[in-house]
């Protein structure tokens, strides 16, 4: 049985190590550098991205059913497609999902403070 657990645990860490390299390995393909911002600091341009309204629904809404996530943890194209997967969580978990204008607002909000994508020279 000892043995047995061995040979598991070393196959975990075996896994997990292929798949560290695999991402290493694969963000050099895109040659992409992935820049955070850090919260409450101006974007690129200088200015901070905060947006009232957006960002008062972002935290009203998106805590219904979890903590607020980093606006910076995925970029501008990501967004939309997570939103719309919320959605359809707090749907199918006949929560009362936002409307139309409100996710608008929630999109604009997060892809405005989103991940930037900066292309390696």
């Amino acid at each position: 049985m000892q043995g047995y657990r061995k040979l598991i645990l070393g196959l975990g860490l075996a896994i997990l190590s292929l798949f560290i390299v695999m991402l290493y390995v694969g963000s050099d393909q895109h040659h992409e550098k992935m820049v955070a911002r850090e919260p409450g600091l101006p974007n690129s341009a200088g200015m901070l991205n905060v947006d009232g309204p957006g960002e008062q629904q972002f935290q009203k809404v998106c805590t219904t059913c979890h903590g607020v996530p980093d606006p910076s943890e995925y970029t501008a194209n990501e967004w939309p497609l997570i939103i719309e997967r919320m959605h359809q969580h707090m749907v199918k978990a006949g929560k009362t999902a936002p409307d139309t204008d409100t996710v608008a607002a929630i999109t604009g909000f997060l892809q405005r403070n989103a991940r930037v994508v900066v292309e390696s020279p």
